[in-house]
């Protein structure tokens, strides 16, 4: 484990940060725009999970594209809305890791255009809007696509 992994992994105040499995992804409580995003991952990937007791508050990752570029995905519950600054500070750092550690030179992610906070969010992360996505989204909702590019 490197140091940027010890930095991120482990106790937060009330909350811990583990790294993801298979399994947290069908125990959180997702909220309504998580549950109709095309987000779960389905295949290889690399995430963490961020708990409070025993309920998850959010899971976090990136699917590997190809060497160097992923697709980031986000799950959250309700409790999210009680540490945004914790789920920003983590994906920051993860981010970061992703980019020194692991070699990625660009992370891409759908928002869906009514999900405002997330939005929002992936801006405040680094992501810049790309391009939009009519009708990607499991009921034909439109979606933007981000990016994040390390030069």
């Amino acid at each position: 484990m490197s140091s940027t992994e010890r930095r991120i992994l482990g106790r937060w105040g009330k909350y811990t940060v583990r790294r993801f499995c298979r399994h947290h992804a069908a125990m959180i409580e997702q909220r309504t725009f998580d549950v109709k995003a095309p987000s779960e991952p389905q295949e290889r990937f690399v995430g963490i999970s961020i708990f409070k007791g025993r309920e998850i508050v959010s899971c976090i990752g990136v699917r590997p594209l190809w060497s160097g570029v992923g697709e980031g995905w986000v799950l959250t519950s309700p409790l999210v809305s009680e540490c945004p600054k914790l789920l920003t500070s983590i994906t920051l750092r993860g981010l970061e890791w992703l980019h020194r550690k692991q070699g990625y030179h660009r992370i891409g992610a759908h928002v869906s255009v009514s999900f405002t906070a997330a939005i929002a969010w992936a801006k405040a992360l680094g992501f810049e809007i790309e391009g939009y996505a009519p009708g990607y989204g499991p009921d034909g909702e439109d979606f933007i696509h981000f990016g994040r590019v390390w030069a």
